[in-house]
This record gives structure tokens, C-alpha cells and sequence, in this order.
């Protein structure tokens, strides 16, 4: 197709199991911290093993299996070259699960010769271990970009012009949607096995049926959909590594390592003179596991001592049950700004808009997604009192 659309889709197919067993082992698979299988390998696959089996019933059906655990952090963390090698083609990426990233392409274009250059350009930013098997799909909305990464072939973009998505869309089956299995299901007993169907059925029996998502479900099946692309934000981070002459498991000695990689971080030259609104911390365990915690910060840090106090309060509050090899320490959301939190009904508070906004940025740092919004007024004199005043979302 001659040209895409505002967005692009790149898929890595089964990306977790190609990152950890970039060799392709034969009989392998992928577990969740829960040990239920997520990927297998096409060897795997012809032994009986399947996404979704425990552990102990996928070595059931193939007793060489190699079987990796992977943390949902584990995955997004090997996906990050990726994302970043992406970043050079556009600023504008987000990430949403390991194996696949959405690119903004408004006004890149002009700067690669048209579509199918920006479109060749992305496909050879990836990393040369996913290169040969990553997929683009180009279109004007999210669902639409990920339905076209799936039907792309590997290094042929697929691209839809504006207008083409419902009839692109029509013949695909129903388990491209993201819905859950049981939801599956029920479209399935109602006979409904394409998108094309779906859309066939209309607006208000999807409604009747399934309440708020038989609206989603109308406009996936018209290749629409509402949902705002969301790029990732840039901020710098400094990480510390510690690694502990021998493994330990005891909190007060899991407080003293903290305590000196924070230290180390807070001295290193790039922080100096910067304030942390972000502080986590990743404990590797002697299996290989990774434990990733985010510790909230009330107010910007400048020294180790501020940020020590909450820190110790998580670090000493753990009942560690697996000994620990390595600490990872990393300082985030770096800036130059103070900001304190007061009394919110503080005349002074509501008076100094410059701390306020600090207070948003602070809690939207530690809280993503979080919606803010703030009154207006706007028709004081109506006597309806839903038009006096609005709603609107807060922006510093």
C-alpha cells in the first residue's frame, strides 16, 4: 500500500523467549513469576507444551524442557534497547509490553524521503538479534498499527492509507482484540468469529451485551479506536550496583547495603546539585530472580539523608525468604527544583501556584496515569448547576 498513517506499530514476535534464549535452544519456554508458562519454542510447541500450563505439567510433556523464569520488569528491562533504538527514528515512543512499541510519525516524513523510507528506517534501528524477524505495521490508530504488525511479514511494512482500516480489519479473527479469554469465549458462543461479524451486529445489541466494552468492541471491529497514544517521558536516572561478597538474607544487613549504595549514588558527580523525586531499588536474588520496588518520595531529596529515612522504613520491613547477591539502587526524575508538601488548605499553599505545581508533578512521578483536574467556572449566573462550573484536567 502506497502510504501509512500518523502511527506505527513494531512487533517482535515471542520477543521474551528470543531475548533469553538468543542461541534458539530446541525445547524451551518462558515462565511468569507464578510459573505458569507464557512462550514456548516451535520444538517445545510439537512436545505438547503450551502458554498457559504450570511448570511441573509442561516438564510433563517434555522432560528436556528448558524452562527460564522471567519478571514482567525482566522483560520490559531487555525490551529497553529497543525502545531506545527506536527513539533515534522518532521521540515519540511507547511501550506497553515487551515485544511491541508504538512510534509517533507526525512531520518525520519530509526527513526520510517519504513513508516507506521512515518505515525502512525503523525496521533497521532494531537491535540485529530481532531485526530479521520484527514486524511494522502503519495506520492511523493503535489497534489498527498492531493488527497490521500482526498480518505484516517479517521486514515488509504494512502500511494502510486513511479510509482503508474497516475493510482491512473485516476478515480478522476475533483473537486479534484484547479481551480476555472468557470474553473470548463469549463472542465465540455467540457465533461471532471475524471482526466483520462483530461489526455487523451493531452499536446497541454489542452495548446490551457487554455494557461499556460493547462500545470498544463496535469501533475495534470498524478499525477505530479511542484509545490516546502515550508516549514515554525522558528523565535522567543514575544506578548504583552493589555486589555483596556473600548472599544475605537478613533485613538489618539488606538496610546496611541500601544505605551504602545510596550513599554512592547521592556522591556520584552527575547528581551533584540535583534533587530525586524517584528512588527504586532491585534486589537479585541467588536464583537469578529480580524484585523491583518503587519508594515513594513526599518531597524532592538533595542529600542521603533525606532519602535514607523512607528507604530504611522498606528496607527493614522485608522478610526475606531467598538470599540476596546483588542491590540495585537508581535515582530518578533528577531536577533542580525543591518541592515540599504542605497542608493542602493552607492559605499559603493556595495562594504560591508555583508549589502546586510542583505538588501535580511530584504526585504524577510517582503515581503514572493519575488524573488530576481542577474547577472552573465558567457560567456562574446559570441556574443549571452543571454548567457553572467544569472540570479540566490539571496541567502545570
Amino acid at each position: 500500500m502506497a502510504s501509512g498513517g500518523s502511527l506505527a506499530c513494531l512487533y517482535i514476535p515471542q520477543f521474551t523467549l528470543r531475548a533469553f534464549f538468543p542461541q534458539g535452544t530446541g525445547a524451551a519456554a518462558v515462565a511468569g513469576p507464578q510459573g505458569v508458562i507464557t512462550e514456548v519454542s516451535a520444538a517445545a510447541w510439537h512436545q505438547g507444551v503450551r502458554p498457559g500450563q504450570r511448570v511441573r505439567e509442561a516438564l510433563g510433556h517434555c522432560a528436556t524442557l528448558a524452562i527460564v523464569e522471567v519478571t514482567p520488569e525482566d522483560a520490559q528491562r531487555a525490551f529497553e534497547p529497543v525502545v531506545a533504538s527506536l527513539e533515534r527514528c522518532s521521540p515519540e515512543v511507547e511501550s506497553d509490553r515487551p515485544g511491541r512499541a508504538y512510534v509517533g510519525l507526525m512531520g518525520l516524513a519530509s526527513l526520510y524521503r517519504g513513508m516507506e523510507g521512515l518505515a525502512r528506517a525503523l525496521l533497521e534501528a532494531v537491535p540485529a538479534p530481532y531485526r530479521n524477524v520484527a514486524r511494522l505495521g502503519m495506520g492511523g490508530n493503535k489497534f489498527v498499527t498492531w493488527a497490521a504488525s500482526r498480518q505484516a511479514t517479517a521486514g515488509t511494512p504494512l502500511m494502510l492509507r486513511r479510509g482503508e482500516a474497516g475493510d482491512f480489519v473485516a476478515p480478522l479473527s476475533i483473537s486479534i482484540l484484547p479481551l480476555e479469554e472468557e470474553q473470548q469465549a463469549r463472542l465465540r458462543l455467540l457465533g461471532l468469529r471475524t471482526l466483520g461479524q462483530l461489526a455487523a451486529v451493531g452499536v446497541g445489541p454489542l452495548q446490551a451485551q457487554f455494557g461499556p466494552l460493547g462500545i470498544r468492541l463496535w469501533e475495534w471491529s470498524r478499525g477505530e479506536d479511542s484509545t490516546p497514544f502515550r508516549p514515554r517521558g525522558h528523565s535522567e536516572a543514575i544506578e548504583e550496583r552493589l555486589t555483596l561478597p556473600a548472599p544475605i538474607i537478613a533485613a538489618e544487613a539488606l538496610a546496611h547495603a541500601g544505605h551504602l549504595a545510596l550513599k554512592r549514588a547521592f556522591s556520584r558527580k552527575e547528581r551533584r546539585g540535583r534533587w530525586v523525586r524517584r528512588l527504586e531499588i532491585t534486589l537479585v536474588f541467588d536464583t537469578g530472580a529480580h524484585q523491583r520496588l518503587r519508594i515513594p518520595l513526599k518531597e524532592a531529596a538533595s542529600s542521603p539523608e533525606v532519602a535514607w529515612n523512607p528507604l530504611r522504613h522498606y528496607l527493614e520491613g522485608m522478610s526475606l525468604t531467598r538470599p540476596i547477591e546483588e542491590l540495585r539502587l537508581t535515582l530518578g526524575e533528577l531536577c533542580g527544583e525543591e518541592g515540599r508538601q504542605t497542608n493542602f488548605f493552607s492559605e499559603r499553599y493556595r495562594k504560591n501556584e508555583r508549589e502546586l505545581d510542583e505538588a501535580v508533578r511530584q504526585l504524577r512521578a510517582q503515581y503514572p496515569g493519575i488524573s488530576l483536574g481542577r474547577i472552573v467556572e465558567v457560567e456562574p449566573w446559570s441556574r443549571l448547576p452543571e454548567r457553572r462550573y467544569v472540570l479540566e484536567d490539571y496541567i502545570p
